[in-house]
């Protein structure tokens, strides 16, 4: 009898290996697996399922027992090394190799290690698919070696029944006594029977352990990822909350830079208030200085010229000297009272008030001589010494106190020495700028008296006119500009009326694919997706067709049906007949309303084409003809700033001129060859070429008829360009109505032949009941 395997390693195949095959033809008393069969693995069996080693006894083992051959092992390679056996117990199910299992877990859970750790889950998830396949096969087959054990022991306990004639050993026995029997006892099979079920059902409870132990691992492996994905979603809310406080901290920041934006502009708009105010002041007193320009010369230069100039100025010069001896003599006061207050001056330092009037004159007084380099200067009343400190016994203090009161005081005089000093100045160069205007003004008009020849009046007056058509025509200009700009707000408004124009023919486009309305070619190329709606035309026409094919169904079978029910059909055939003539007269309605609405959609685009095409050629020539009339309004302000300038720098020259006359020069004309008396001597040069080309006048130079034209051109296109936007928003006035008449035919069409749609519905319906 041979013993059953005790122990067998888990081996890991890569493959799920071939079934295990029993030759009961060839079965020996050894029990080996034929070789060329595919072997088992090389080890015992029952060690997988954690069974000790026992030596069991059976009456039949010698001939039933299959044994799998222990000197082979399976062709198939084992992932595990062979030298590393290991027994299942029932503590541990399913052992497995540390160094090729699951990696050790991070207790972060992060991302990085479930990538790290995917593919070998995976491997470990396919191993052990395949171990469980394994298992439940090595179980069937134990299953079925141990129904065959059985059956071979039921055979062999069977057969000494059949054999009970033969003859034992004892017939050919030369001693002539009989041997002794086996005994057969059947508690022993009843016992090796319980043993094998009991085997049977401990395979199988480690089977549904192994099931459930991977069950559990799915389930942990389940748990996991939702740990993961919970911890993802932890991550997440935390980066949102990082993200939350990042953004309130920015909204904060843009908040306090907005409050800060404020300030300042609040605070420029008070700058720029305290601007206009300023500039207002500056303006009132610009105003208020051009009135005393004006009354100045108007008035008191007449004045100035017929009173004597010069007893005015020695009146001046004899009271401002009064004054000054007026200043000498306080002055002297002021030192002769400063002197007695030095004697009477205490032991104890007290010191009285004082109130002296500060001179204007320099006098010796002894105070002086203590003066301290750094003099304090400036202007203050004369009763601005407060009182004096209280002294010590001795009477030090007091003095310094009294010296530096007349240092200051005489520090004052000075101030308004100098400050009288400029006035007197000032005054004497005012007086020369007025005698200068004076002389420069009477010299203008002896010699405008003397030269006033009608020519250079004429040219003067030129000038003025010129300057005159000049601003009116720059007023013309703005006004033009103006009206431009209006007319360019028109143009806009009128381009969008005219974008909302071609919405509204767009959707009565689609009406028309809707409606079954044809489209002329090349309008209809863009609205390809429509032509598989069901229009209402044809649908009317299809339900015509169809009442009328119910009709001639109900009219075939009237003819088999009782006489009550003729005059039934009789009355729908009538009401079917005018019916048609009804859904005629619509169809030939609904044809009228798909042409006018072609008409229309095809008059419409047509006009908004040619309205844009002429509104983009108006915004264009009035662009060109603003660009070219301020080329010519800066042209003609250029030249007259030129000629002004000229003319400034001749007058500056000319009165130069005149005052070297004046005062004793020597005239040109007295150097002259020609005689004073010569008639060349009052005509002016006539300068037909210059150094910088031929001689033009300043009519030529300004060109005031070219900038009038442009004038003109854009007054005229911007009259041409309202008569056009009249004339579109009429045509769109009109288009609209007709839009809306159209739209109300259309709308009533569509009523009656849904009406009549919904009466040949009414006769289907009746017929129907015929036929039934």
């Amino acid at each position: 009898m041979q013993k059953r395997a005790t122990t067998m390693p888990v081996h890991h195949p890569s493959n799920r290996p071939p079934p295990l095959h029993i030759d009961s033809s060839g079965r020996s008393l050894t029990g080996v697996v034929d070789a060329k069969n595919p072997k088992t693995p090389g080890h015992k069996i029952s060690s997988f399922f954690g069974w000790r080693g026992t030596i069991t006894t059976s009456p039949g083992a010698e001939s039933s027992s299959t044994e799998v051959s222990d000197l082979g092992h399976s062709p198939l390679p084992s992932p595990m090394p062979p030298s590393l056996p290991s027994a299942v117990t029932p503590s541990t199910t399913v052992p497995f190799d540390a160094s090729k299992g699951f990696p050790p877990r991070n207790p972060s859970l992060s991302s990085a290690s479930i990538l790290e750790t995917g593919p070998s889950t995976a491997h470990v998830a396919e191993l052990e698919n395949e171990l469980r396949e394994i298992s439940s096969e090595l179980a069937g087959s134990i299953r079925r070696e141990m129904e065959l054990e059985d059956l071979v022991e039921r055979l062999q306990s069977e057969l000494p029944l059949d054999n009970g004639n033969r003859r034992t050993s004892d017939y050919f026995s030369d001693s002539g006594t009989s041997s002794i029997r086996l005994v057969y006892d059947g508690r022993i099979d009843d016992v090796e029977k319980y043993r094998r079920a009991s085997e049977q059902e401990r395979a199988q409870l480690k089977v549904d352990l192994t099931q459930k132990w991977q069950e559990e691992r799915a389930r942990r492996a389940a748990a996991d990822s939702h740990v993961q994905i919970l911890e993802s979603q932890v991550h997440q809310l935390r980066r949102e909350r990082v993200d939350h406080s990042d953004l309130s901290s920015r909204t904060k920041e843009l908040e306090g830079a907005l409050e800060a934006t404020r300030r300042k502009l609040a605070e420029e708009r008070q700058i720029k208030d305290n601007f206009e105010d300023l500039l207002t002041a500056m303006r009132v007193e610009l105003e208020q200085i051009r009135n005393e320009r004006d009354h100045l010369r108007d008035h008191m230069v007449p004045e100035l010229k017929n009173s004597a100039a010069s007893s005015s100025d020695v009146s001046e010069v004899q009271r401002l000297l009064e004054e000054l001896e007026a200043l000498k003599i306080e002055n002297a006061a002021l030192a002769q009272l400063q002197g007695g207050r030095f004697a009477t001056i205490s032991e104890d330092g007290e010191s009285s008030k004082r109130n002296s009037a500060v001179g204007l004159s320099r006098s010796s007084s002894l105070a002086r001589m203590h003066s301290k380099p750094t003099v304090r200067t400036g202007l203050s009343r004369s009763n601005s010494l407060s009182q004096s400190s209280p002294v010590t016994p001795k009477g030090v203090e007091p003095r310094e106190s009294m010296a530096d009161r007349i240092e200051s005081v005489e520090a004052q005089r000075d101030a308004l020495h100098h400050a009288l000093r400029r006035l007197l100045d000032r005054q004497a160069y005012e007086a020369r700028e007025y005698e200068k205007r004076i002389r420069l003004m009477e010299l203008e008009l002896a010699h405008a008296q003397q030269l006033g020849s009608p020519r250079k009046l004429g040219y003067e007056r030129e000038v003025r006119n010129l300057r005159e058509e000049v601003n009116h025509l720059r007023q013309r200009a703005e006004e033009a500009l103006d009206q431009k700009w209006q007319c360019e707000k028109g143009l806009a408004g009128l381009k969008m009326d005219l974008d909302r124009a071609e919405q509204e023919t767009t959707s009565l486009r689609v009406l028309l694919h809707e409606h079954d309305i044809t489209v002329p070619e090349g309008l209809g190329a863009d609205q390809d997706g429509f032509a598989e709606v069901l229009a209402t035309s044809s649908s009317l026409e299809s339900a015509y067709k169809q009442l009328q094919a119910e009709r001639e169904q109900a009219e075939a079978s009237a003819i088999q049906s009782p006489q009550e029910e003729h005059g039934q059909l009789a009355a729908s055939v009538s009401r079917t007949e005018s019916l048609s003539q009804h859904v005629q007269n619509q169809l030939e309605r609904n044809n009228a309303l798909r042409s006018r609405l072609a008409d229309a959609i095809g008059k419409g685009e047509k006009e908004q084409q040619l309205s844009a095409v002429r509104i983009n050629e108006m915004q264009a020539r009035l662009k060109e003809l603003e660009d070219t009339l301020l080329i010519a309004q800066q042209h003609a302000e250029e030249e007259m700033a030129r000629h002004e300038e000229e003319i400034h720098q001749l007058n500056e020259s000319h009165n130069a001129q005149l005052s070297r006359m004046k005062n004793g020069a020597r005239s040109p004309a007295g150097l002259s060859p020609m005689p004073p008396s010569s008639p060349f001597v009052a005509r002016s040069p006539r300068l037909d070429k210059t150094t910088s080309g031929d001689g033009i006048s300043l009519n030529q130079a300004v060109k005031p008829e070219a900038l009038e034209r442009r004038v003109k051109e854009l007054e005229r296109l911007l009259r041409d360009a309202d008569m056009e936007m009249g004339e579109v928003v009429s045509r769109m006035n009109r288009a609209q109505i007709e839009v809306a008449e159209l739209q109300s035919d259309r709308d009533e069409a569509l009523r009656q032949t849904r009406k009549l749609q919904a009466e040949i519905q009414a006769e289907r319906d009746a017929f129907k009941a015929l036929q039934g």
